[in-house]
């Protein structure tokens, strides 16, 4: 689940499930999106998906919100994940891509993360290449579409995790790399991550 916020309205993904609370067996994920109105009370006022969502796709798993952009990860979808792109158009939003990473893999974790900003869509798989991940980017072009996802930077160790988290900051883009689990031969020591951003 993720929540962004543009504005006076709020994004809050909710990932679909196979059976059980919150939702029934046949839920798949979606976003729904409230509106701060004059009272300031926020109400619900509207809600969409991907064209072809399934359960446990972990659609809405992760949110980006640039303008009347959205990108929303689906990173346990089709083989290694997915990220779709809508376009707020009047009063809905309209599907205007679906990314996915020509070189995926089963458990690749693609659109664990996402961040958009100015046409930039850079994309986080953490799992990639033996939990070493990666960063993807697409780009708009002038026409509205959006570039094939491109490798723009990878973990060098297993468990490096890279792309866990990751942000856009003015023109430079920072990215979460937890690094592996450190042990202890106490087990009354706590486990910690070597990592870095």
């Amino acid at each position: 689940t993720a929540i962004a916020l543009q504005g006076n309205e709020l994004y809050v993904g909710r990932t679909g499930v196979a059976a059980g609370f919150p939702m029934p067996a046949t839920g798949t994920g979606a976003v729904h999106v409230f509106s701060r109105n004059s009272a300031g009370t926020w109400v619900e006022s509207g809600s969409f998906a991907g064209s072809d969502v399934t359960l446990n796709d972990g659609f809405g798993s992760s949110l980006a919100v640039d303008g009347s952009i959205v990108a929303v990860g689906a990173p346990t979808g089709e083989v290694g994940g997915v990220v779709y792109v809508f376009e707020k158009k009047g009063t809905g939003w309209s599907q205007v891509a679906r990314l996915v990473a020509a070189d995926a893999k089963k458990d690749d974790d693609f659109g664990r993360t996402v961040t958009l900003k100015g046409g930039m869509l850079a994309i986080g798989a953490p799992s990639r290449d033996s939990t070493r991940g990666a960063i993807y980017v697409s780009s708009r072009n002038a026409q509205g579409g959006w570039s094939a996802p491109v490798v723009v930077a990878s973990g060098s160790e297993p468990w490096d995790g890279i792309g866990t988290s990751i942000t856009f900051d003015g023109g430079r883009a920072l990215v979460g790399v937890p690094g592996p689990l450190s042990f202890s031969d106490s087990p009354e020591a706590p486990k910690t991550r070597t990592g870095a951003v």
